[in-house]
C-alpha cells in the first residue's frame, strides 16, 4: 500500500458479505483512496477487527442486509467505548447529523470523493502515491471467473512470481490452492491496477456475444450480467461500460426469448437454477411481453426492443428479491420492513423512472413508461390502473402479471396453466384500457 508523503494510510473496515460486491467496493477504496481495507461479512469479524486493528471508518452497503446493521454495528461498538465514524449506504436509523448515510442509489463515485474530503485526500495526493513497482490485491477481491486482463503474481519474500498469464481464467481451485498455502495477497503492476479493477464488465459484454453459448449458459450469463449491471448502476453509477453491458444483456435476453419455444420448460428451469427473482421476473416478463407485442398491428422491432429496456430496468431502484415480490398496497401494509423502504417500494416506479432518465441515449419514452408500470401516470402507489395509459405500459402489466401467476403457481404447487391465467387477467383488468390487447392473449405461441 503507498504512502501520502510518507503518513501511513488508513484503516478502514468494508462492510460487505457478497463476494462481487465486496471486491467492487474493496478495489475502489484502496485504489482511489489509499487505505487499508479489512473486510467483514458478519458483525462478528467487524468487532474482531477492532480489537486487533486501530480503524478510522467503517464503509457499509446496509440495504445488502436484512436488518439494520449499521445500527446494530454502532450499539455494539458503543458496549465497547469504541466511537467510530461510518459511511452507510441505505436506509438506518442512526442520526444523520453524526454519520454520513447516502441514498442507496448514489453512485460510488460521489461516496469515494465524500471520503476522501474527510480523509483530507485530493486528487493530487493520489497522483502522487508512493507505490512500489507491485501493488497487493487481498486475495478475498479476487473473483473467480475473472479473465486476467494483464499478469498477476504472488510473493515469496522479495520475489515476485507470475501465477496467471494475461487472458488466463481464474478459477475456484486457483484461489483455494492459495487458501490452502495461507496467501492473502495476489500482486498486479501497480501502473497495471486501474485496468484491473475495469475488467469484470467489459469480458460479461465480451462473452454474451458469442453466438455459440448453449442456452442454459446464456440464461446463467445474462442473469450475472444483469445482476452486475444493477448493482453497478445503483451503487457505482451510470458508466459507458455498464451501458454497453445493459445493452448486450438485452440483446441476449431477446435471443434468448426467440431460442425457447417453450414456456413450460422455461418455469421448469428457473424453479432449477438458483437466480435472483428480480432477473428471472425481468426475464419472463420480457418473453411474454415481447411475444404479445408481435400480435399487436402496431409491433415494430423498435418497439420490441423499446419494451425489452423497460423490462430489464423498470425495478432498478429495488434492491431485495422480496420487495420485487410486492405487487399490491396490502403486501405492502403486511411486509416487516424499514418505514423508508416501504416508501421506496411504493414510489419505486417514480424512483426507477428517474435513474433510468439519467442514462445517455435511452430509448424515447421509457422512462415515462417505467413510471406507468403500476398503472399509475404518477409512478407511485402499486396497484392504480388509470384509463390513458400507453399501450406499452398495458402491454407490460398484463405480462408481468402472467410473470408473477406463473412465478406464484411453481411456489405454491398449484396448478396453473395457459388457459386459467388468461381467464384471470380477463377477470382483473376488464376495464376499456385494455380491451384492445386481451383478447389477443389468447392467440399467444407460448
Amino acid at each position: 500500500m503507498g504512502k501520502h508523503m510518507g503518513i501511513p494510510p488508513k484503516n478502514i473496515i468494508l462492510f460487505e458479505h457478497r463476494p462481487t460486491f465486496k471486491a467492487i467496493y474493496g478495489l475502489n477504496l484502496s485504489l482511489y483512496l489509499g487505505v487499508n481495507v479489512f473486510s467483514a461479512a458478519t458483525l462478528k469479524e467487524a468487532l474482531e477487527i477492532v480489537k486487533k486493528h486501530p480503524i478510522d471508518f467503517i464503509f457499509i452497503d446496509n440495504s445488502a442486509y436484512s436488518q439494520d446493521t449499521a445500527k446494530k454495528c454502532f450499539f455494539s461498538l458503543d458496549a465497547i467505548n469504541k466511537q467510530i465514524q461510518m459511511f452507510i449506504i441505505g436506509p438506518t436509523d442512526l442520526n444523520e447529523e453524526k454519520f454520513h448515510i447516502f441514498d442507496q442509489n448514489t453512485g460510488i463515485r460521489t461516496i469515494l470523493q465524500t471520503i476522501a474530503k474527510y480523509l483530507n485526500v485530493t486528487a493530487k495526493d493520489m497522483a502522487e502515491l508512493e507505490l512500489d513497482a507491485h501493488y497487493a490485491i487481498p486475495l478475498e477481491f479476487v473473483v473467480p471467473g475473472w479473465i486476467c486482463p494483464r499478469s498477476i503474481f504472488k510473493r515469496q519474500k522479495d520475489v515476485f512470481e507470475e501465477v496467471l498469464l494475461p487472458d488466463t481464467v481464474v478459477t475456484e481451485e486457483f484461489i483455494d490452492s492459495l487458501i490452502n498455502a495461507d496467501i492473502e495477497y495476489l500482486y498486479i503492476r501497480s501502473h497495471e491496477r486501474l485496468q484491473f479493477v475495469n475488467s469484470l464488465t467489459l469480458q460479461i459484454s465480451s462473452l454474451l456475444k458469442d453466438q455459440n453459448l448453449s442456452t442454459e449458459d446464456r440464461i446463467d450469463l445474462t442473469a450475472t450480467a444483469h445482476q452486475i449491471v444493477m448493482e453497478q448502476a445503483r451503487t457505482l453509477g451510470i458508466s459507458e461500460s455498464t451501458i454497453n453491458l445493459a445493452t448486450e444483456c438485452i440483446a441476449s435476453m431477446n435471443l434468448l426469448v426467440h431460442e425457447i419455444k417453450d414456456l413450460e420448460n422455461l418455469l421448469a428451469n428457473f424453479l432449477k437454477d438458483n437466480h435472483t427473482y428480480m432477473y428471472k421476473h425481468c426475464f419472463l416478463t420480457n418473453y411474454i411481453g415481447l411475444h404479445l407485442i408481435k400480435k399487436m398491428s402496431w409491433s415494430s422491432k423498435e418497439q420490441q426492443d423499446k419494451f425489452s429496456f423497460i423490462c430489464f430496468f423498470h425495478d432498478i431502484s429495488l434492491k431485495k428479491d422480496e420487495y420485487v415480490k410486492i405487487h399490491t398496497n396490502l403486501e405492502l401494509e403486511a411486509l416487516d420492513a424499514p418505514e423508508q423502504d416501504k416508501k421506496l417500494i411504493q414510489n419505486h416506479a417514480l424512483v426507477s423512472a428517474k435513474i433510468i432518465s439519467a442514462f445517455p441515449k435511452i430509448p424515447f419514452g421509457v422512462d415515462t413508461i417505467i413510471k406507468q408500470h403500476h398503472g399509475s401516470k404518477s409512478g407511485e402507489g402499486l396497484n392504480k390502473i388509470y384509463k390513458d395509459l400507453s399501450p406499452l405500459a398495458v402491454v407490460f402489466i398484463l405480462a408481468e402479471e402472467w410473470a408473477r401467476l406463473s412465478f406464484e403457481s411453481l411456489e405454491t404447487e398449484k396448478v396453473l396453466n395457459k388457459a386459467k391465467i388468461v381467464q384471470q387477467l380477463h377477470q382483473k383488468y376488464n376495464t376499456q384500457v385494455f380491451h384492445k390487447i386481451l383478447p389477443h392473449l389468447n392467440d399467444l405461441d407460448i
